[in-house]
């Protein structure tokens, strides 16, 4: 019998569920590639298994990242989703991605956050260029979070109302009955960014995200960081 798809639920058993951080007492946000080590070193394809290893070096690259800048509450979110490690898949370029046809409501695998979960917008952006599925999803979550946001920028959220920004991180529109601070209004030069993360950016460092533009969705070899070494083991 074969194993279910990445990131998908047995039918008959999905719905709207509580949040991965409120099924957990606390989050240290401490992720380790030990963690996830399983998952390259069981694919007996060679070129699968060096993608499913780059892919962890990306997503723990821009996890540190997002650290810098998103709430405690989103990041343990962020951080109980990375843990499942469903999101590491073989797929090559970005619409054939679970997360994205997760994000796009176009799986046919059932999911209880089916829809503009902020986690599976989170690694299409860690992996993948700047092409038509990553604007797609980019136009979505402008249109969700109300921010003109820039797709040659990561986008790593944090609000001032933390109730409407845990919201929003769920994929879900804040009730209308819910006093909040009113429509957010933010130029993509403004979106949120730590000093550090900024000057990475401005610095040019961050080849991946900064600046990055239009090409096609599948990943190229060439750019796979397989060199990285043991330099990201632990975020």
């Amino acid at each position: 019998m074969s194993s279910p798809p990445e990131d998908s639920h047995p039918p008959g058993t999905v719905s709207r569920c509580l949040p991965l951080s409120a099924l957990v007492s606390e989050c240290d946000h401490a992720l380790d590639i030990n963690m996830f080590r399983a998952k390259w070193e069981n694919d007996s394809d060679d070129r699968k298994r060096r993608w499913r290893r780059t892919q962890v070096y990306m997503v723990l690259r821009s996890f540190a990242k997002a650290k810098e800048v998103m709430s405690d509450r989103a990041i343990n979110e962020l951080c109980e989703y990375l843990k499942r490690g469903t999101w590491n898949s073989t797929a090559r370029n970005a619409s054939g991605h679970p997360c994205y046809k997760h994000f796009k409501g176009t799986s046919p695998c059932p999911s209880p956050f089916s829809g503009p979960y902020y986690p599976y917008f989170f690694i299409i952006q860690a992996l993948f260029p700047l092409g038509e599925a990553l604007k797609g999803m980019y136009r979505d979550l402008s249109d969700l979070w109300e921010m003109d946001l820039d797709p040659t920028r990561p986008f790593y959220p944090r609000l001032a109302d933390s109730e409407r920004e845990f919201s929003l991180i769920m994929g879900q529109k804040p009730s209308p009955q819910v006093p909040g601070p009113g429509p957010v209004t933010m130029s993509s030069a403004d979106q949120p960014q730590s000093p550090k993360v900024k000057a990475e950016q401005d610095s040019g460092e961050d080849n991946h995200t900064l600046k990055r533009k239009a090409q096609p969705e599948m990943f190229s070899n060439n750019n796979s960081p397989d060199n990285d070494g043991e330099q990201l083991t632990s975020f």
